[in-house]
């Protein structure tokens, strides 16, 4: 390659590298609006939508970095965003002085991700297949049925791994999991049982690959900090998302979150690669608070607005940077300064000059990002006739003046529903009328358990429910009615049914609990009187033992049936 062939090279690495920073910094933006905007909760959606960000930035770099390539030492470069020629002025050569100079020292510094990418990447091989031996027969067999049940296809090994201290998974067309021996020996089998679990999610979102993916385009824009922060948002939300797939089935919270801060606490593995179960430390607290229920409501944080305003700098700061480098030509009309604007987002560009030779003059379209030189207009002018006037003189008209459309301030009329779709409202109406009814009434139970009898909370019971009967529900009925087409119907009563059911199960549950406090309380009377059972009665300690054990578990039961979604194997 000749030196003017290197030198060319150089110059667009270095404007692929400045371009980066305001693309990022635009994609960044843009995720942080969609999530506003469209509402996304949904961890694994949010990961998702991060990773095609992540990935189409990186292609947007590559792209950039081949139109320069391309263009070579031509005059008129085409590039993503901005044109540059060779008629810009100081700042314009001062950057293409520069820019070769940052290409330089960009490689430079690359070596040393690159080889922390490469060491890496070593060391899940070498853990991969030294210091391993066979799991228990029963391990194996779990991760199988689980992995068939997740309709994962690939064949998933588990071994017992003596180099790590958390379990991970590595490989991604034959996924191992690797579960250290002290894993096996603190963990209870329930908590094993979860931890594999969220080991088995992450293969079926192929985090495995896709964390290759972006830890590859983290090594090589590492300048970026854009970058940094679409890739840890990345890595927060997969992990959010294998803990929801862990608790739809029926595992405790509180135990699965004991099992990641014990895994946590002998974690010492460099994990860029492997995806392990106890994910990053400085996240672990809020995914904990998620998966015990006690996570506090989302705010604007000074970080997510500071990283906004900085995206949004440096988009500005680099769009003038080259906007204002472009000065005015001598032979240019000084009238008109569209040749140094343009449009700061546009994909592709064409810098055409001005021409200056006499005849007529092209007309010019009206941009909205094109300044124009007003000529200025005398005070004696003002009361001339129209076509005295100047020409730039803004005339308005009846028909100029916008008309406010005030119809959609009136009242929507209620549309007349079919027999059976005002009978689904009713019949949905009442049935939220009666657990709306339970839940105040159980909020207000809670604040008058130790302060009444028994009968003066019967009778504050019958005033509430004598004035809850009075609620009009007219209201409730206009609006469910405007809305009815739009109202997903399936997934409404299954909710309402699903409240229900868990305030018949609250009942049961007081119900069982009162009746296992009197067979202790009886068990231990019983037992403090040396007796064996109730005189004159044939009921021994046994049949209450018995009993009260019938009891929990059915309490048990009830507890199970209130988690959120139940899968069952």
């Amino acid at each position: 390659m000749t030196t003017i062939g290197q030198s060319e090279l150089m110059q667009a690495l270095g404007w692929a590298i400045f371009n980066s920073l305001w693309q990022m910094a635009l994609l960044w933006i843009l995720f942080r609006a969609m999530v506003f905007l469209f509402r996304i909760e949904d961890p694994s959606k949010r990961s998702s939508l991060a990773t095609i960000l992540l990935i189409s930035g990186f292609a947007w770099f590559i792209f950039t970095f081949v139109t320069f390539g391309k263009a070579g030492s031509s005059t008129d470069v085409a590039l993503p965003v901005f044109m540059l020629d060779s008629s810009d002025g100081r700042i314009h050569d001062w950057l293409h002085t520069i820019l070769p100079v940052a290409s330089v020292l960009y490689l430079a510094l690359l070596v040393f991700p690159f080889v922390q990418f490469i060491k890496n990447y070593r060391f899940v091989q070498v853990i991969r297949s030294r210091g391993i031996k066979k799991i228990e027969v029963e391990w194996r067999i779990f991760v199988k049925n689980i992995s068939g049940h997740l309709g994962i296809k690939r064949k998933i090994r588990i071994w017992i791994s003596n180099h790590i201290s958390s379990p991970v998974t590595i490989g991604f067309l034959k996924p191992v999991i690797l579960v250290p021996l002290a894993a096996i020996n603190h963990l209870t089998t329930q908590q094993m049982e979860s931890v594999l679990l969220h080991e088995l999610a992450h293969i079926r979102r192929y985090d495995y690959l896709i964390n290759l993916i972006i830890h590859f385009i983290r090594t090589i824009l590492y300048f970026n900090p854009f970058v940094k922060s679409l890739v840890r948002t990345i890595e927060t939300e997969r992990e959010k998302s294998c803990d929801e797939m862990v608790m739809q089935y029926q595992y405790d919270p509180h135990e699965y979150a004991s099992a990641l801060l014990t895994l946590e606490k002998s974690n010492l593995l460099n994990r860029s690669f492997a995806v392990a179960a106890s994910g990053s430390k400085n996240d672990l607290m809020n995914r904990i608070e998620i998966i015990m229920g006690v996570s506090k409501k989302q705010t604007l944080s000074f970080s997510r607005i500071s990283g906004l305003i900085s995206a949004l700098i440096c988009i500005v700061a680099l769009n003038a940077l080259l906007i204002f480098s472009k000065p005015l030509s001598n032979n240019a009309d000084k009238n008109i300064i569209a040749d140094a604007v343009h449009p700061a987002f546009a994909l592709f560009t064409s810098n055409k000059s001005v021409n200056t030779e006499k005849g007529p003059a092209a007309p010019i379209k009206a941009d909205p990002l094109v300044t124009v030189k007003k000529k200025k207009i005398k005070a004696s002018q003002i009361n001339e006739r129209p076509e005295q006037m100047p020409e730039e003189s803004i005339r308005l008209s009846a028909n100029d003046i916008p008309v406010i459309n005030v119809k959609y301030l009136d009242k929507p009329e209620v549309p007349e529903l079919k027999a059976y779709q005002s009978a689904q409202i009713d019949e949905a109406l009442a049935n939220s009328k009666q657990i709306l009814q339970e839940m105040q009434w159980k909020a207000m139970e809670k604040y008058i358990a130790d302060a009444m009898t028994s009968d003066e909370k019967e009778q504050v019971r019958e005033t509430y429910l004598n004035e809850f009967s009075k609620l009009d529900l007219s209201k409730w009925k206009e609006k469910l009615s405007l809305a009815y087409d739009q109202i997903d119907w399936d997934n409404l009563n299954e909710k309402i049914e699903r409240a229900a059911f868990d305030i018949k199960l609250d009942s049961l549950k007081n119900i069982y609990s009162d009746l296992e406090t009197n067979l202790t309380e009886l068990h231990d009377q019983l037992t403090k009187a040396n007796l064996k059972g109730i005189p004159d009665t044939g009921i021994t300690l046994k049949m209450i033992d018995e009993q009260r054990a019938k009891v929990q578990k059915l309490l048990s039961r009830i507890t199970a049936l209130k988690t959120r979604k139940i899968i069952r194997l």
